[in-house]
């Protein structure tokens, strides 16, 4: 199915060059009630300085055992920490269809307990923001603590390799299903499977707009 797609996004990426993306807004943590009457967290928008703790009050709060998330990303630090948030309270992770996870975001779903991908899931290589003398040295290290990061987290080497090459601030790694994600764990992609995972933003807008029916469903 995915194919498929990518093979109409040249003609749809045209066609969407006059729509203007909405700027991502900080982070809204919500509940809703799941089919069985269970509290579901739905987290909408960017992660900003204290995400990862709000994220961590609402559950204890609520009681909810899974996230519902459709967010760019944001402050890639509390990705991190909600990561170790969905961790210790053993919450589940959700992407519907027609919704993204991106960025930081994706980092916070590798903590989920079990994961469930009918929308977007995207990630891609940490990056330094700015011209410090030291800027390559610390890209160095911060590359270096992502690879520890995924290993830790049973991310095989050969998305890694792959993850490190191919990724950029503005190509993701994007994954529709859960079939597709399971292999990030197992080693199991072809070479031509590995090199599909990559999309550029206008690629992954496109995709959306097409899944949503010729609209954006944020």
């Amino acid at each position: 199915m995915k194919k498929v797609f990518k093979s109409l996004l040249g003609a749809t990426i045209v066609s969407l060059a006059m729509i203007t993306s909405s700027t991502a807004s900080a982070e809204n943590l919500t509940i809703r009630e799941g089919q069985a009457g269970e509290p579901i967290i739905q987290f909408e928008g960017g992660y900003i300085k204290g995400t990862a703790k709000r994220l961590k009050q609402i559950a204890e709060i609520s009681g909810a055992k899974v996230v519902e998330f459709n967010s760019s990303g944001g402050y890639a630090e509390e990705g991190y920490m909600a990561h170790d948030v969905m961790l210790e309270l053993g919450l589940s992770g959700f992407v519907p269809r027609g919704k993204t996870c991106m960025s930081a975001c994706a980092v916070t779903f590798l903590g989920a307990k079990h994961k469930d991908i009918q929308g977007v899931l995207g990630f891609h290589p940490s990056y330094i923001d700015g011209t410090a003398p030291d800027e390559f040295k610390l890209g160095q290290i911060d590359g270096m603590n992502e690879t520890f990061f995924l290993l830790e987290n049973g991310v095989s080497g050969q998305f890694i390799r792959a993850f490190m090459y191919l990724g950029k601030p503005s190509v993701f790694a994007v994954f529709t299903d859960n079939d597709e994600f399971s292999k990030i764990f197992d080693g199991s992609f072809t070479d031509v499977e590995l090199i599909d995972l990559f999309w550029s933003l206008e690629e992954i807008k496109a995709y959306r707009w097409l899944v949503n029916g010729g609209t954006f469903n944020d």
